[in-house]
């Protein structure tokens, strides 16, 4: 789902999921991927589940000390727990970061709010993200 300058992930029920186009790479290259990513809240203050796993589709190995990533951090919801001057976009609590080995032109990185896609009808796992970064390593 399209928002205001982020894509959502996932719907109730549903994982969803983003996948990049096929990397500009024209030799096999070990690349550092960043990006945003908050859970979501409904405005009563319900959380859904805050999984975020990575994968690459075709060449490259995915290394990160956790994967799935946990989204802890939430925007406010009509509570506003965590007061009015909160940002749940701060790259401090925000930004993660992985690396593909040997990604090459045919890689494309995989993004998905749960492991499945069907989630059962009482489970949610939407993931809101933003400023998704692919950098070659030197």
């Amino acid at each position: 789902y399209a928002c205001y300058g982020y894509v959502k992930l996932g719907k109730t029920s549903w994982a969803g999921d983003l996948i990049s186009p096929k990397l500009n790479l024209q030799e096999a290259t070990d690349v550092t991927v960043t990006f945003k990513a908050m859970g979501y809240i409904s405005a009563g203050g319900a959380k859904d589940d805050n999984v975020l796993y990575i994968s690459v589709i075709g060449p490259g190995t995915v290394q990160t000390e956790s994967n799935p990533f946990i989204i802890d951090n939430y925007p406010n919801s009509s509570k506003n727990e965590n007061g009015s001057d909160y940002d749940p976009w701060n790259p401090e609590i925000a930004e993660r970061s992985f690396q593909i080995i040997g990604a090459t032109g045919e890689t494309q990185i995989k993004f998905m709010a749960g492991q499945e896609y069907s989630l059962g009808s009482s489970k949610k796992n939407r993931i809101f993200m933003d400023d998704i970064t692919v950098a070659i390593q030197e």
